[in-house]
């Protein structure tokens, strides 16, 4: 008896494992999503490479992943640069939506550094301690990190703005090393454009040469690339040359009307890929300038510029809660503030003043920026008819500009993707 129960139970486990097997078989593709789904980005496309079914599978995860994602790094005088480094690859190793666009800002003391990795070669001539180790600039090792089809822009300055990761609260670094990152992924109604200049050179159509600029008639569709269609919003502009022609930004404004104009001078340009160097000399082919252009119909974006005169956090939020409107949709809003070394700590003696100001106003929203050499931006503030370039009056055909170059003033501008 107790022989025939034990079979009989044997029986049925057996039919309920071939129950079993025809269902998860009918619902293998489903089963393969509910296990994808679990996955980072960077594995996600490496389990695509399977086979067709997967690689299916994975688009669909991909197109529901489409958050923004941020990094910030303040590295201790005692870390070494291999902490660093493995900060970054962590990071980016465990991103949830694959970046489109990378905006980088870094200090310059970081940028002047370059990270000591091991060699992974293996290969050590003469058992020497250098042949463990090998140097590369930080640019390149986050490129290398980045997929193939990411672009990373961005640059180096005095100081840096970030906002650390699962925070909003932002943080302001000054004559630090500092790194932070802002990667967006590809959102729909968003397209990001970038287009370099070489203020010294005019070899070919990226290129302007100072002499062009004695009008304001430059053609700047042709130098920058952006097709006709597209609408642009901002353009955040970025230089490394002291003497910029100013007559570049006026040309942009002139031909984007619609769209705000910000940035600022900074120490350096990252820019991938970068230009092939020519030749003759490197140096003639990298861009002095480098602009971002923010363009789509689903993208609000509005500057305020916080003036000379404020010097406490009162006034500094009274100028920053100037953008607040109910079209900001937080969850995918970003900002960007672009200081002068002339404030920070050093007026308000204390730190993060404007970037906490922003904070209480703007809670969800992280903000990233620098503390550079000269500021570049105007007021375009929701809701008001007087504010923005494009409610500027024409007289005899010609309109007038505001004003966009600045001394001791900090540039914020809020982007919303609604």
């Amino acid at each position: 008896m107790t022989e025939g129960r034990v079979g009989s139970s044997a029986n049925n486990t057996d039919d309920i494992s071939d129950i079993s097997a025809v269902v998860l078989a009918g619902n293998f593709p489903l089963v393969v999503k509910h296990i994808l789904s679990f996955l980072p980005a960077k594995q996600l496309n490496t389990a695509a490479r399977v086979c067709k079914q997967w690689s299916q599978l994975a688009k669909e995860i991909r197109e529901c992943r489409r958050s923004l994602a941020w990094f910030m790094a303040i590295p201790d005088e005692e870390e070494d640069s291999t902490s660093l480094a493995d900060k970054i690859k962590i990071f980016l190793d465990g991103l949830w939506s694959e970046p489109h666009t990378v905006v980088a800002f870094m200090s310059s003391a970081l940028y002047e550094e370059q990270l000591v990795l091991p060699n992974q070669t293996g290969r050590r001539q003469h058992c020497s301690r250098a042949a463990k180790c090998v140097k590369v600039e930080l640019e390149q090792y986050i490129e290398e990190k980045l997929p193939s089809q990411c672009s990373l822009f961005g640059s180096a300055a005095d100081g840096a703005v970030g906002t650390e990761w699962r925070s909003t609260r932002s943080v302001e670094v000054e004559g630090e090393k500092a790194l932070t990152m802002l990667l967006l992924p590809h959102l729909p109604g968003l397209d990001i454009l970038s287009f370099t200049m070489d203020i010294y050179s005019s070899e070919t159509n990226w290129h302007m040469a100072i002499d062009e600029l004695e009008s304001r008639d430059v053609d700047i569709t042709t130098i920058s690339g952006i097709p006709p269609d597209k609408n642009v919003r901002a353009v955040l502009f970025f230089c490394d040359e002291p003497f910029c022609p100013p007559e570049i930004g006026h040309s942009i404004l002139n031909k984007y009307k619609d769209a705000i104009v910000a940035g600022g001078y900074v120490d350096n340009l990252v820019v991938k890929p970068k230009p092939k160097s020519s030749d003759t000399s490197s140096e003639d082919s990298f861009p002095t300038i480098l602009c971002l252009a923010f363009c789509g119909d689903n993208l609000r974006v509005w500057s305020v510029i916080i003036r000379e005169s404020v010097s406490n956090a009162e006034d500094a939020e009274k100028q920053i809660r100037q953008l607040k409107t109910s079209e900001v949709s937080e969850e995918k809003s970003f900002a960007f503030m672009f200081a002068c070394v002339g404030r920070g700590e050093g007026l308000y003696l204390q730190r993060n003043v404007e970037s906490d100001a922003f904070h209480k106003v703007f809670p969800r929203t992280p903000l990233f920026g620098f503390f550079g050499n000269g500021e570049i931006g105007f007021n375009s503030l929701p809701g008001a008819v007087s504010s923005g370039h494009k409610s500027n009056i024409e007289s005899k055909g010609e309109r007038i500009l505001p004003k966009l170059y600045h001394a001791y003033t900090t540039i914020i501008c809020l982007f919303s993707v609604v």
